[in-house]
């Protein structure tokens, strides 16, 4: 074959043909006799070539006569592949797929080389073959479907460079049915990436087929989803894939940077002279490993396993998880003949070495080095355990070394070596926590826990509920404490900055009182730490419990025993009140949401204001902030005002709001009802919009003194400059004495 050659020729050196479409290829390329084609620099193939012959194998191959050191085969048409049901070997031959001239690929299925391999057949593409700028929907050089004991090879330095796929993978091979292998020897995959899963290549092993990786370079290959190097599905397969001698360097995705596992049934994988260097990922730098059936098992042996300067959001090296929903039954278990390296990794939420979820059955661990890897929580490990489901985590002959946990912020900074989240009921005398076999040395953590800090919470009744979240009771298991548990959810990570800020400003806030107010009761509920669980959407903010609820549930209790508060214990809480509504402003910051259900009361009926999901600092020199207001029933006039015309979503807000709002709260504290909602109306938005913008309440009950229904009343004046501000309320008489007293 050469460029100058005829169709019209007989194909011979003498007599070359141009194309792959000449008669004499196309009608005699399933001889029974051996058939080679010397290509001297270029072909092209014009339309699909279909090899059934299986032996001896049909060869495609550079010229020995060539210069150049590769010949091309040129395919230059949508949907043009070799169709394989026999066996073919390439040697030293570079696939380049042109459109209109210009090196690019427009393939769905291949851009190189798209090949169904079945029924015993063989596939060898050998010989240093290139292929550059190719791109298919998928498999954007190589897509390959193995099926019924067929093998195909691809060895001897083959070069998949600047690739890419829309979806899955560079190289996709499929791998069905007993017997049936797929090779990949001494191949380099570099910038190469796909829209999806396996930035480099892309494996579904299934129903007993063998992926065998040997000598492979993955360097700087990415992908969106699940692994930037390989992505390897294996399905309804306990045959043992092997990945050996092998480097993942500078490669990224979402899940598994380097590489992504995707398992069910009694799956089995083993790592050879392997190295991940420098990938990255949200769910393991190196490694990410999913489940997504029920009783699904992985095994991974190693021998010379690393993972060096790997970092990820969760899980620096590896990541162990679930996929998307609870299922039972699932193991995982790491075994090495020589020790796993995990060498100078990070996380930036938890795990800065390993991750491991909290719907796992067993996690088994031996051999391993976890060396100077650090995350804000869980600087070597991260474990977050689900006890009130079969959970087992088992330690064998694991180093865990200068590896930190550092932060200066309450919520983070724990657990050096191991941070040990628990849920449910733990038994010790199970031993389902194995750590036996932990070696510590020299680990750190900013706030607790230098080697293994161990949260343990059982959840009890709910508290309350909001549209940021739920609040429960809870113990921690260790210690005994009674502490207040909120769950929240997020589902973009708009959602989760929101959670996050929520956290930031409780702690803020809590830290400038005490500073402000060293010798006086801290009326805010005190945080007590903070915890993410990426899997399920989910953040924990752990908080003081105040034993008597919240402000509403001490009126309803009120109510239904049919009393109404005395005046002096209305006073009493009226100055509590006001007491926590100073020491906020005294921050220059703004509840912004203020109400019954956020007054919380402790066994001594000292007020502790909670919730500060919006709540804003105001910036100097500005007396208001622009924020999302709260709950409609305690907002002020001049904001509902706004809000009706249009601006609802962001609207200035100042200290005058939480005056408002602390007036309609000790409003229900006399009365116990709203004062300008009726329950037994049916109001709409705009008429409750209008009530309260234009009407005044109904006077408080006679048997209230004049001063007490004063005060809440310059509470509730609409024009905000006339409106009693925090210095104000504290200055009234009657208030000013209790705080003294």
């Amino acid at each position: 074959m050469r460029e100058s050659g005829i169709d019209a020729n007989d194909c011979s050196s003498s007599s070359p043909c141009k194309t792959l479409n000449a008669d004499a290829i196309v009608n005699n390329i399933n001889a029974a006799d051996d058939y080679n084609v010397y290509i001297y620099d270029k072909t092209t193939l014009p339309s699909t070539l279909t090899i059934t012959q299986t032996s001896p194998v049909r060869r495609f191959v550079k010229d020995s006569t060539s210069l150049s050191s590769f010949s091309d085969i040129i395919i230059n048409e949508t949907n043009t592949y070799f169709n394989v049901s026999g066996s073919i070997l390439f040697e030293k031959i570079n696939f380049i797929v042109s459109s209109g001239g210009t090196v690019e690929c427009h393939s769905y299925e291949g851009g190189g080389i798209m090949a169904y391999i079945h029924s015993g057949s063989i596939l060898t593409i050998d010989g240093q073959c290139q292929y550059i700028d190719c791109y298919a929907r998928y498999g954007g050089g190589i897509y390959i479907n193995i099926a019924n004991g067929s093998i195909v090879l691809i060895t001897s330095q083959c070069q998949f460079l600047d690739c890419y796929a829309d979806y899955d993978g560079v190289l996709y091979a499929s791998i069905c049915n007993s017997s049936s292998l797929l090779t990949l020897e001494d191949c380099l995959f570099k910038g190469c990436h796909s829209r999806y899963d396996g930035g480099g290549a892309f494996f579904y092993s299934y129903y007993q087929g063998v992926v065998l990786v040997n000598k492979i370079i993955f360097e700087n290959c990415n992908c969106i989803d699940g692994g930037g190097g390989i992505c390897l599905i294996m399905e309804d397969n306990s045959s043992k894939q092997v990945i050996n001698g092998s480097t993942f360097t500078n490669c990224r995705a979402s899940n598994g940077g380097g590489i992504y596992i995707f398992f069910d049934d009694n799956s089995s994988l083993e790592f050879i002279n392997t190295t991940f260097f420098n990938c990255t990922g949200n769910y393991g730098g190196g490694m990410c490993c999913r489940r997504s059936v029920y009783n699904s098992n992985l095994i991974i042996t190693s021998d010379n396993l690393i993972f060096k300067d790997c970092s990820a959001q969760n899980g620096g090296g590896i990541f162990i998880g679930q996929y998307y929903v609870q299922i039972d039954n699932y193991c995982i278990s790491f075994y090495s003949s020589n020790q796993i390296l995990i060498d100078n990794c990070s996380a930036s939420e938890c795990g800065g070495g390993i991750y491991c979820s909290n719907n796992i059955n067993l996690i088994s661990l031996n051999n391993m080095i976890i060396n100077n890897c650090r995350a804000p929580n869980g600087g070597g490990i991260y474990i977050n355990a689900n006890f009130s489901a079969q959970f087992q985590f088992i330690i064998d002959d694991v180093l865990i070394k200068e590896c930190q946990a550092n932060s200066n912020q309450y919520q983070i900074g724990y657990g050096g070596g191991i941070f040990l989240l628990g849920d449910g009921d733990y038994d010790p005398s199970s031993n389902d926590l194995d750590l036996r076999g932990m070696k510590i040395y020299n680990n750190s953590a900013t706030n607790g826990g230098q080697s293994l800090y161990v949260v343990m919470i059982n959840r009890m009744e709910r508290l309350g509920k909001g549209a940021f979240g739920e609040v429960r009771k809870a113990i921690h298991k260790l210690n005994g404490q009674i502490v207040a548990w909120k769950e929240m959810s997020y589902y973009s990570n708009e959602e989760k900055l929101f959670v996050v800020k929520e956290r930031d400003s409780l702690q803020n806030a809590y830290d400038e009182i005490k500073l402000n107010f060293p010798n006086q009761l801290i009326r805010m509920v005190q945080p007590l730490g903070f915890f993410l669980n990426n899997e399920n959407d989910m953040a924990y903010i752990v908080m003081e419990y105040c034993e008597r609820g919240d402000l509403r549930k001490f009126i309803n209790n009120q109510k239904n025993d049919g009393k109404m508060i005395d005046e002096e214990d209305a006073w009493a809480m009226i100055t509590e009140l006001a007491c926590a509504v100073y020491q906020l402003h005294s921050t220059r910051r703004i509840h912004g949401d203020l109400k019954c259900e956020n007054v919380l009361l402790t066994n001594e009926l000292k007020v502790k204001l909670a919730d500060f999901a919006l709540t804003r600092q105001l910036q100097f020199e500005k007396d208001y902030t622009t924020m999302q207001v709260g709950t409609i029933l305690y907002q002020s006039p001049e904001l509902l005002k706004r809000s009706n015309e249009g601006e609802r979503s962001k609207i200035a807000q100042t200290m005058a709001a939480d005056i408002w709002a602390m007036g309609v709260i000790c409003y229900e504290i006399l009365s116990q009802k709203h004062p300008f909602v009726n329950n037994k109306d049916n109001m709409t938005l705009d008429d409750l919009i209008k009530t309260i913008t234009e009407s005044n309440p109904p006077e408080l009950q006679s048997q209230y003194s004049d001063r007490i229904k004063n005060l809440i009343n310059k509470m509730l004046i609409k024009d905000v400059q006339k409106r009693f501000t925090i210095n104000d309320i504290i200055k009234y008489q009657e208030i000013a004495q209790r705080i003294i007293n």
